[in-house]
């Protein structure tokens, strides 16, 4: 299992793009992605994948809102 670190960009700048960390944490895991942890409030999250996730993945769900 990999370990990446996903650098999520405009998440809770200047009180904008508000997100929570608890939320995003919950993201990563309904996406299938393991041990998912995010870092203090930047939008950063530290995960473990194996060949079924994809960032493409991640992207097109905090496009599409969380859906």
């Amino acid at each position: 299992m990999a370990v990446y670190i996903s650098l999520i960009r405009g998440i809770n700048v200047g009180g904008n793009n508000i997100v929570k960390m608890q939320e995003l944490k919950a993201l990563f895991e309904d996406l299938g992605f393991r041990n998912a942890r995010t870092y203090i409030q930047s939008g950063n999250v530290v995960f473990e994948a194996g060949e079924e996730g994809s960032g493409e993945s991640i992207r097109q769900t905090i496009e599409d809102g969380g859906d």
